[in-house]
């Protein structure tokens, strides 16, 4: 049951009504009065519907331990994800976004045709405004950026109360429990002097 108050996120069992919006023909148009024009409108909406994409939460708590990278961060999340089997659809990452520094949530986005989903992406808060900023983008841009996304609370401020939102499923990952990874070949024969490699497959050291 979706809580008071909660943001609900795209699921695979809502449809979306589309309606066509047809002229009449030209050759008709001029030979019709006004009224016949609307009724012929109206006659000529056609619905088209729609599925929208599933949406994972990916909830990610805490910060990273010393000596673990952003690579051992996304390998990680890359085989959780496949784990869950994310094809077709929509990844976010929330919570704890504040401890996660630009490069290492731009390698986790950049990793979604690794993990199959059609996206992954983080909430925008003040490091998107950071990375504006860092991008020659104006002051007043930049504030009227935030203005917009603040007032269509698409906003993400860590000082606030934060809306719970609502997904189709959900994942949660402490990043103390990450651990050094190694991604390659599972198994390395070098029998005759030649390398046969089996499928790659993520590891953890």
């Amino acid at each position: 049951m979706r809580p008071p108050g909660a943001i609900l996120a795209p699921d695979e069992s809502i449809i979306v009504t589309v309606f066509k919006f047809v002229e009449p023909p030209e050759n008709n148009e001029k030979q019709m009065d006004q009224k016949s024009r609307v009724k012929f409108k109206i006659m000529s909406l056609k619905p088209m519907s729609m599925v929208l994409p599933g949406v994972v939460g990916f909830k990610l708590l805490g910060k990273l331990r010393d000596g673990v990278t952003a690579t051992d961060l996304v390998l990680t999340v890359t085989q959780m994800l496949r784990k869950h089997g994310v094809v077709g659809k929509f990844v976010e990452f929330y919570e704890g976004m504040g401890k996660l520094s630009l490069a290492d949530r731009a390698t986790i986005a950049n990793m979604s045709p690794d993990y199959g989903a059609t996206m992954g992406f983080f909430p925008v808060d003040h490091l998107t405004l950071q990375y504006l900023q860092l991008t020659g983008r104006s002051d007043e841009t930049i504030a009227m950026i935030e203005s917009y996304l603040r007032t269509n609370k698409m906003f993400v401020d860590y000082n606030e109360p934060q809306i719970e939102k609502v997904y189709s499923s959900y994942l949660e990952l402490k990043l103390e429990d990450v651990e050094l990874c190694i991604s390659g070949a599972k198994e390395v024969n070098n029998s005759r002097g030649a390398e046969h490699r089996d499928d790659e497959d993520d590891s953890v050291a």
